[in-house]
C-alpha cells in the first residue's frame, strides 16, 4: 500500500508544464491560483486531494520521498492560501497535524456561457448584463435565450425585451422570434414548477 502511494505521489510530482502554459491539475480546478502555486505545491495538493487525509507532515514527506523541510514549507504555504486544513492531534504522546484539502465551491460564472461570444468588441472587460441580454434578443437562439433566462431570471429578460420593443431596437423577425422563444420558456418554467 505504501509503495503504491509513493509511486502515485512521484507520478503526480513529475508533471512538467509545457512552455508558455501554466500547470493546473484537474483535482482542484482553481485557476485563480495558477500564478502562485509551483508544480511541486500543486502536486502535493493533488496528492492530498486524491488520497484524502494524511496523518502528518512527516508521513506526507515519506510518501512523497521529499525532504521534510520542503514538504513542511509547501504545506504551510497551501494552508495560508486556504487550500489545506491542518488539524492538531496526538498519537502516543507525540504531537502532529493531520492534513486534508479544504473543499472550495466553484465560483458561479459572472455571465452565462453562450453558444458564441456576443461581447467580442470588449472581450477583457465584457459587457453589462442588459447589453448582453439585448444582444441575445437581437439575434436569438433558443439555447442562449434560455441560458439568459436561467441566469438573470425570466422577468429581467422580459423587461429588456419590452424596452427594446418600445424603443424599436429589434428587427421585426427578431422581435417575433424572441417573443416566441420567451413564451415557450415561460411555459416550460411553469410546467417544471408543477
Amino acid at each position: 500500500m505504501a509503495a503504491e502511494l509513493r509511486n502515485a505521489a512521484q507520478v503526480a510530482l513529475q508533471v512538467k508544464p509545457l512552455p508558455g502554459l501554466k500547470y493546473m491539475a484537474p483535482a482542484t480546478r482553481m485557476s485563480y491560483m495558477t500564478k502562485t502555486l509551483t508544480a511541486k505545491q500543486q502536486g502535493l495538493l493533488d496528492f492530498v486531494a486524491e488520497h484524502g487525509r494524511v496523518e502528518s507532515v512527516y508521513t506526507l514527506s515519506k510518501l512523497l520521498s521529499r525532504p521534510y523541510r520542503r514538504v513542511f514549507d509547501h504545506v504551510k504555504v497551501l494552508q495560508k492560501a486556504g487550500l489545506l486544513k491542518l488539524s492538531p492531534s496526538h498519537n502516543e504522546g507525540r504531537r502532529h497535524s493531520t492534513i486534508e484539502v479544504v473543499k472550495v465551491p466553484p465560483e458561479p460564472p459572472a455571465q452565462p456561457q453562450l453558444s458564441y461570444s456576443r461581447s467580442w468588441s470588449s472581450p477583457v472587460t465584457g459587457v453589462g448584463d442588459r447589453t448582453l441580454i439585448a444582444s441575445v434578443l437581437a439575434e436569438p437562439t433558443f439555447g442562449d435565450v434560455l441560458k439568459c433566462a436561467r441566469h438573470y431570471g425570466l422577468d429581467r429578460v422580459r423587461d429588456v425585451y419590452g424596452r427594446m420593443l418600445e424603443q424599436g431596437d429589434l428587427k421585426p423577425w427578431a422581435a417575433i422570434e424572441s417573443g416566441r422563444i420567451l413564451s415557450n420558456i415561460e411555459i416550460g418554467f411553469a410546467r417544471a414548477a408543477q
